[in-house]
């Protein structure tokens, strides 16, 4: 099958993970997806939740592969997209290493992020164009 013409779509949602392939007509031609949970890490508080940045890379290699093969195409596609859960995060030390990958479900610091939104709002949105919360500039 002619690769030129695929496009590869990593989809990262909140249940879990897809991998589509589309033709030049953008019909769907290869499909893989799995759900995920997310991990309580013990020292964390309870509305905390974090990904294993190594399962979720194997994940995304592995569905992606599926996808290829189930569209029966082989090397290089036209193009690849990523999609993902909004304000997912990932952090990375000096070395590039992951330390952190944080869906958008990870809630610690929900009250801090009032408390600033609260307190320094305008100059945050000044600098951002954002709010924490979705009140309106003063």
């Amino acid at each position: 099958m002619a690769n030129r013409d695929h496009v590869l779509v990593l989809d990262a949602g909140s249940s879990g993970m897809r991998s589509l392939v589309f033709d030049d007509h953008a019909r769907i031609v290869g499909r893989s997806s799995t759900e995920w949970s997310y991990l309580k890490e013990p020292d964390a508080p309870e509305l905390a939740r974090a990904f294993d940045p190594q399962a979720l890379w194997e994940t995304a290699c592995s569905l992606m592969a599926g996808s290829l093969l189930d569209a029966g195409v082989t090397g290089h596609v036209a193009a690849v997209s990523v999609t993902s859960q909004r304000q997912g995060v990932v952090f990375l030390d000096g070395d590039g290493r992951e330390v952190y990958a944080g869906p958008n479900l990870d809630l610690r610091a929900i009250f801090e992020g009032g408390a600033i939104d609260h307190e320094m709002g305008d100059h945050v949105y000044r600098a951002t164009c954002h709010r924490f919360c979705s009140h309106p500039p003063n």
